[in-house]
């Protein structure tokens, strides 16, 4: 069976129903296919594409030389393209949501890459009290999308592993389960050297 032309069905809709002008059709055309070619260049499909891999494209849509203008419109045209495949019934979650994007006057988000979070992730030495404490944190911020401020200033009764959960199920659903156990695995091992005092805040993990 032929697989649908998604694309071409979604600006179908937006001539039919939101009376888009031809050269904005043109436009959201051309970006659109721009998007396509980055998924199908990393062997994505375009229809299951994830908030991450939403991310690694913004990361690359950062590099290229396009016009702010450009970038915004192309961030538009996907923001609007996954909210019509969830009208339509292709898709359960939309990826753009809760995506960080650029405002009129300011640059695009930088984001770090895959290499460059692993990389960091491996900075702190976890032989010492401090580099079990710095692991915990970052493996927190990057599954949760907390601030430094909020990381760092948690504590057990504002947010407990369940609460954490929740959180990085929202911002990270295909992979919440992996994702949260090892935030867990990091902030037990800080818990079980540092029990929590004056001196250091962060969550602390409930020992069922």
């Amino acid at each position: 069976m032929k697989q649908r032309d998604l694309i071409t069905e979604y600006l179908s809709y937006l001539k039919v129903e939101k009376g888009l002008a031809a050269n904005s059709l043109e436009s959201y055309e051309r970006d659109l296919a721009k998007l396509k070619a980055w998924a199908d260049k990393n062997g994505f499909d375009l229809v299951k594409l994830t908030r991450q891999d939403l991310r690694e494209w913004l990361i690359d849509l950062g590099q290229t030389k396009l016009s702010e203008n450009s970038k915004r419109r192309m961030i538009s045209a996907m923001r609007g393209f996954y909210k019509f495949l969830m009208i339509d019934g292709h898709i359960k979650t939309n990826p753009s949501d809760n995506l960080d994007s650029p405002q009129k006057g300011f640059y695009l988000p930088k984001f770090l890459n895959q290499h460059e979070i692993e990389t960091l992730l491996a900075q702190p030495d976890v032989s010492t009290e401090v580099g079990l404490r710095d692991r915990a944190i970052l493996e927190l911020m990057y599954a949760s999308g907390l601030r430094v401020s909020e990381a760092v200033n948690l504590r057990e009764e504002e947010f407990g592993i369940e609460r954490l959960t929740e959180v990085i199920r929202k911002n990270r659903p295909a992979s919440a389960a992996g994702i949260r156990d090892k935030v867990e695995s990091s902030l037990s091992a800080f818990t079980e050297t540092a029990p929590a005092n004056d001196d250091i805040t962060l969550v602390i993990v409930k020992r069922t």
